[in-house]
């Protein structure tokens, strides 16, 4: 995810710079120079992590909830139908548990854990459908 990407997105989320930053545990300059992108002539990346919840929470309204962000308008919200036979939910659930694998802060990955322990129950009445 770029800078232009994140800020892009904090502004759909409909959050301040200083509420992204303090859901994240960060300072308002930090969430700028991602958002900048370049500092002294030396290009940012934007944290593995962060992109992940912050897509994660442009998609699903739990994500959005526990970071604290509560969109205004629901209509561009996107909508995922609770029944589907194509094994959705199990692999979005082995996506999220890949990524968690991966992270080293330990409550962004309690998060996506959770996340997928909800997919699974999701997959679980899909199958009994």
């Amino acid at each position: 995810m770029t800078g232009e990407e994140l800020k892009a997105a904090r502004r759909q989320l409909g959050v301040s710079g200083a509420a992204f930053a303090k859901a994240f545990g960060v300072h308002a300059r930090t969430v700028r120079t991602w958002e900048g992108a370049v500092h002294d002539g030396v290009t940012r990346k934007v944290p593995l992590a962060v992109a992940v919840l912050v897509e994660l929470a442009l998609d699903e309204a739990r994500v959005r909830r526990r970071l604290g962000f509560a969109r205004k308008s629901r209509k561009s919200a996107k909508a995922v139908p609770m029944r589907r036979r194509d094994g959705h939910w199990s692999k979005r659930a082995e996506e999220l548990r890949t990524i968690a694998d991966s992270m080293l802060n330990p409550e962004p990955r309690m998060m996506m854990e959770r996340l997928a322990n909800d997919y699974d129950r999701m997959a679980e009445r899909e199958a009994g459908f």
